[in-house]
């Protein structure tokens, strides 16, 4: 009887200790196999990186073409050479090609609504700089949109915005007339070269100039046989 008894008090006086070791045994598994995860986590980044970093290499040293548009007359001469904007040119050229199609196309419209012709004339005068902002009040003087309106209407669609290899940006545009029955009078095509400017925007005037681009000079003209 006493032999029966010690051996059920050792069967308990062992059994903790039996769980505490099955427990470690059980958290060192889940500890390996977590380690191994990781491993096999760094190597698949490692490789990763490698396959980028080579493919970033190739591509810095393949050939680019650079296209360019070349402007001819009608003998075929060569009469001008523009370069458009390349991709690897900043994110900000897309945004200033954008910022001047609509300088041109509010500086040079005729709307019927009195106040869309003033706020699209606040914005012009907002981007306009140095021998720009003498310009054009001397143009308005002769062309005042506001007597237009009252025979008809002009819009301004810009055609294309490629930068020149001076810095400045030609701008093509249609000039459509209408009379104030919406009747087509006549179309004319016009070219003008802009000089530009960017400063740190005027937190006064986000609205109508959100990146501080200024026109500081305006060159344009009606194209011949237009």
């Amino acid at each position: 009887m006493d032999g029966q008894l010690m051996t059920t008090f050792n069967a308990k006086l062992d059994s903790p200790y039996v769980a505490a070791s099955a427990a470690l045994r059980s958290e060192y598994e889940r500890l390996a196999q977590s380690n191994r995860m990781m491993r096999h986590s760094l190597i698949a980044t490692t490789v990763a990186l490698a396959l980028s970093s080579a493919l970033s290499l190739y591509l810095a040293q393949k050939p680019r073409a650079v296209p360019y548009v070349i402007e001819l007359d009608k003998a075929g001469e060569v009469t001008g050479l523009l370069q458009p904007l390349a991709a690897n040119h900043s994110e900000n050229e897309a945004v200033i090609r954008f910022e001047l199609a609509r300088f041109i196309t509010d500086a040079r419209s005729v709307l019927g609504d009195g106040t869309a012709e003033k706020a699209g004339l606040h914005r012009v005068y907002d981007m306009a700089r140095g021998e720009a902002a003498t310009v054009l009040p001397s143009w308005y003087r002769n062309h005042s949109p506001f007597e237009l309106a009252s025979k008809e209407t002009i819009h301004a669609g810009v055609d294309s915005v490629l930068r020149a290899p001076s810095g400045a940006y030609e701008v093509r545009w249609t000039e459509t007339t209408r009379n104030l029955n919406g009747d087509v009078l006549s179309t004319a095509h016009w070219r003008a070269l802009l000089a530009v400017q960017l400063a740190t925007p005027d937190p006064h005037y986000m609205l109508s100039n959100p990146i501080g681009l200024y026109v500081t000079q305006i060159d344009w003209s009606e194209e011949q046989g237009s």
